[in-house]
């Protein structure tokens, strides 16, 4: 029994934690370790790309200046290949698929509120009320009253088409 409860007096109910307060799984302070740049097996392989890293680092430290007008060319053409490369092979995920499909249904949503708000506000209304009394008197003006066609475009005016395609 003695061997016993030494074992429990040696087992006890705490939690201990050796690391930093607030620090996060997986995440270093600044400073310690490697940068991502630096690791084993990046950096350029080809000539090319080895002589554009090389003057991307020039001019990062010495500035643009120290460059000739051929290097910099060299560099410039580099970096739209490069860019160019990214942009023709980047595939498009699900959530940039749904993201433009929302984009687009809220843009016409956008486009049908502020068309209804424009046919309910008092200065449409104003307007449509105007053109109706012009076009009403270019119209008796022009088709004699009392006429069977006066008859026919008024009640065309009024009701809309008889016939829906």
């Amino acid at each position: 029994m003695d061997q016993l409860s030494s074992v429990d007096d040696l087992m006890t109910d705490t939690l201990s934690h050796f690391g930093v307060k607030g620090m996060r799984w997986g995440q270093r302070k600044a400073g310690t370790g490697t940068p991502s740049s630096h690791k084993k097996g990046d950096g350029p392989k080809s000539d090319d790309a080895s002589d554009a890293y090389d003057k991307r680092t020039q001019a990062k430290t010495k500035g643009v200046a120290s460059l000739s007008n051929s290097e910099l060319k060299k560099l410039n053409e580099r970096m739209n290949l490069e860019q160019n490369y990214a942009r023709m092979t980047q595939e498009k995920t699900k959530l940039d698929k749904g993201h433009a499909a929302v984009k687009t249904a809220l843009a016409v949503v956008a486009t049908a509120g502020s068309v209804y708000t424009a046919l309910n506000s008092p200065m449409f209304k104003a307007g449509k009320a105007l053109l109706d009394a012009q076009f009403s008197a270019a119209m008796d003006a022009a088709i004699p009253n009392g006429s069977g066609a006066h008859r026919l475009v008024k009640e065309a005016v009024v009701n809309g088409p008889r016939h829906r395609a």
